[in-house]
């Protein structure tokens, strides 16, 4: 079999034009990623100052208790803009309490939430809540930014690289950032 040298050079501008396209891709994203994590950043409220823990967020007395505080905190989500966040960070609180001290199963979680008409709310979901929850419990100024410009679905695309930003700018998401005074 023979190969012709023009077929050899279309082979070699493909390979460069998958890879302009590929680092065309990932420059677009970091440029959304930075663009939403500003968004999040000015969204922030500070009418509120509470400070959280693992037993505040996810506060029950029981298997059961637990339950129901997830079905309040769902019913809770919709509609709401500032306070829709820190529903968020409870219910990632309430799923991390469920499988870790009542050692509830994904398959059984995935049944008591389809009985209950809650859709939407998969392992990856959960998974990312109990991220969110856990994100907040060290950066607590996360739990307090409006997300009704944005929306969730945003955040979760994004999420990845919206940590890694909160996370450079610790100071400011812990609390210990002094503002500039003009």
């Amino acid at each position: 079999m023979h190969i012709c040298s023009a077929c050899i050079d279309d082979d070699d501008d493909n390979m460069e034009t998958d890879e302009r396209a590929a680092a065309e891709r990932r420059s677009k994203r970091e440029t959304n990623s930075k663009r939403i994590y500003e968004v999040l950043k000015k969204s922030y409220y500070p009418q509120v100052h509470t400070v959280i823990s693992d037993k505040d967020l996810a506060q029950t007395f029981n298997k059961h208790s637990t339950i129901e505080k997830m079905k309040a905190i769902l019913t809770g989500i919709k509609g709401l803009g500032q306070k829709q966040m820190y529903l968020y960070c409870e219910l990632g609180g309430t799923f991390k309490l469920l499988k870790k001290k009542y050692k509830v199963s994904n398959k059984k979680l995935d049944a008591l939430l389809r009985e209950n008409n809650y859709h939407g709310y998969g392992k990856s979901m959960r998974n990312f809540y109990i991220s969110l929850h856990d994100c907040a419990l060290d950066y607590n100024k996360v739990m307090y930014i409006d997300i009704s410009r944005l929306g969730i679905t945003k955040i979760i695309a994004y999420w990845k690289d919206l940590k890694k930003f909160i996370v450079n700018d610790a100071d400011f998401w812990k609390g210990t950032y002094a503002k500039p005074s003009n």
